[in-house]
């Protein structure tokens, strides 16, 4: 497998700093990837987005984990060229 899953065209806005920091968009919640995947596990492809944030880290029990929006997603192994999330330029 070349990649896990690949996001085309727009699935999110533009981040601009300071002026529209609300997320908005796809994201990859909770998915695992087992098997090996020789690029990545999640690919974006050229002239595509994806929501800027895709989680956050918190919380000191799965609770609390849950309620600070962690994504929980389980990386395949990848070797030495490959990544966990491949954003095309």
């Amino acid at each position: 497998m070349y990649v896990g899953t690949q996001a085309q065209n727009v699935n999110g806005k533009v981040y601009v700093p300071g002026t529209n920091n609300i997320s908005q968009g796809l994201r990859y919640n909770c998915n695992t990837f087992k098997s090996f995947i020789e690029k990545a596990d999640i690919a974006v492809a050229v002239n595509s987005r994806i929501d800027y944030e895709q989680g956050r880290v918190g919380g000191s029990s799965i609770n609390e984990a849950r309620n600070s929006n962690t994504v929980r997603n389980e990386f395949s192994y990848t070797p030495l060229l490959a990544t966990d999330i491949f954003l095309s330029t």
